[in-house]
């Protein structure tokens, strides 16, 4: 696992994200004094309600075993889905930057729901660079609360 804390080295990048937007950024810092750069933003579509993305009342499963009665299979989260697929979009994108980049060093940023998908999902060259994760939601503050909040956990 994860240490609770640690340094963010120069040229480090930081995944700020949550189930609709994500912040790449970069250090262009030093470890001792970060400074974040947003390198590129990434928003998930637009997503309506799910009683919209219903086709109908809900599906119904008839019991074969002789026993009389059906039960009502549950309605898919339609919401929960996209921000899991919006995830694995971010995750490959990281990858790919850690690739084109050379990179070194990921700290990764999300609340915890969105954390957990991007733990499930991470590639195997993100996760041999991960530096650290940080459980808290930041993708909407400015980029000065988001590095003075990665200074406390340093």
């Amino acid at each position: 696992m994860v240490e609770a804390t640690f340094r963010i080295p120069s040229e480090a990048l930081v995944l700020v994200a949550d189930g609709r937007r994500a912040l790449f950024m970069k250090n262009v810092g030093t470890a001792m004094s970060v400074q974040l750069e947003v390198a590129d933003v990434m928003e998930a579509q637009a997503n309506p309600p799910n009683r919209e993305q219903g086709s109908g009342p809900a599906d119904r499963v008839v019991h074969q075993s002789g026993v009389r009665g059906t039960s009502t299979v549950e309605t898919p989260d339609y919401h929960s889905r996209a921000e899991h697929d919006f995830l694995v979009r971010v995750m490959s994108a990281l990858d790919n930057q850690v690739k084109q980049n050379n990179g070194r060093a990921v700290v990764l940023v999300a609340p915890p729901k969105a954390l957990s998908t991007l733990r499930e999902v991470i590639t195997p060259l993100v996760k041999s660079v991960l530096k650290g994760e940080v459980n808290k939601d930041l993708v909407n503050e400015p980029v000065e609360k988001i590095v003075a909040h990665l200074r406390r956990n340093q």
